[in-house]
């Protein structure tokens, strides 16, 4: 297997300075480019002043820019310009949900949804409302929908679904709904890593491991690897767990590798799970050693090979 990486930098300064360089560098690009943008807009407003498009379109940009006056402004002269558009009511709902407005967002929703109502986005825009306002029942209500509208979803959005399942406990239908997404996408990888986190979550680590080892088929990187090792660990099959992170460390070795940070954080993780397993392993030997033969069948389990 040939792993490829870059050079890791040497220092958290660098790093630090790399990251502020950039931050500064991408702030500086986005409001030329947001200027440009309200620019040509209004360049052809002046052209075409009845256009409702052109002031639904600025409105647009406004809100993408937290501008939510402007906006609201825009779409303002959009309505009275075509009257009982239902794209301004969507519109609307956006603007109302980045300024943090959602109850307000959600009763434009539905007012939009009474004429669309299977309009994918705004189901899916209706569900982020309701799980901001708490109201995950109705959120999963929605996102359900939303999903059945898209014809060709994003795998995020059956993760999101089940996020909002699995924190009402509800561990079995989240997986359903990951693995409705795996039969429509196809083996995403992060539908099965969120299985695989579900999985865990509840304690059903062979179901897990399982998983694990289908999403290796796809991905076989030192993240996928460290999960498996880290899930043998928890489950108690210390053998395995152990020779899972020696294979992780082994991938220093292997023909092209370079080092980013990714890289190296995974085999600092890597030596820290080797030397907990056997630690555990060291104790579970003694513990064998001096046991009762009643106690060695309690040990028996975790010491299997």
């Amino acid at each position: 297997m040939s792993v490829f990486y870059k050079q890791a930098t040497p220092t958290g300064v660098w790093v630090n300075l790399l990251f502020w360089l950039a931050l500064s560098s991408a702030q500086l690009m986005a409001h030329p480019e947001f200027d440009a943008q309200i620019d040509a807009l209004t360049t052809q407003l002046k052209e075409q002043p009845a256009n409702a498009e052109l002031y639904l379109s600025r409105a647009d940009v406004h809100r993408q820019h937290a501008e939510f006056g402007h906006a609201f402004a825009d779409l303002a002269m959009a309505g009275r310009l075509k009257p009982g558009w239902s794209k301004v009511l969507l519109v609307r709902a956006r603007i109302f949900f980045d300024a943090g407005r959602y109850q307000q967002a959600a009763r434009t929703l539905e007012e939009f949804l009474t004429t669309e109502p299977i309009h994918a986005p705004a189901l899916l825009l209706r569900g982020r409302c309701h799980l901001k306002l708490g109201q995950r029942e109705a959120a999963i209500e929605d996102y359900s929908a939303a999903l059945k509208a898209f014809a060709q979803p994003n795998p995020e959005l059956f993760v999101e679904r089940a996020q909002i399942q699995a924190s009402m406990g509800r561990f079995d239908e989240a997986l359903r709904g990951l693995d409705e997404g795996c039969k429509r996408l196809g083996q995403a990888p992060v539908l099965q890593q969120a299985a695989i986190e579900f999985e865990r979550q509840r304690g059903s680590f062979d179901a897990a491991l399982s998983r694990t080892e289908q999403l290796l088929e796809v991905v076989r990187e030192p993240n996928t690897l460290l999960l498996r090792a880290g899930l043998l660990e928890q489950a108690g099959r210390l053998r395995e767990a152990q020779k899972g992170f020696l294979e992780i460390l082994a991938l220093t070795n292997a023909p092209g590798v370079r080092f980013t940070e990714a890289f190296a954080a995974n085999l600092e993780l890597a030596r820290n799970g080797l030397a907990r397993v056997e630690i555990k392993l060291s104790r579970l030997s003694s513990q064998v050693r001096n046991a009762s033969p009643p106690e060695l069948l309690n040990h028996a389990p975790l010491t299997a090979p």
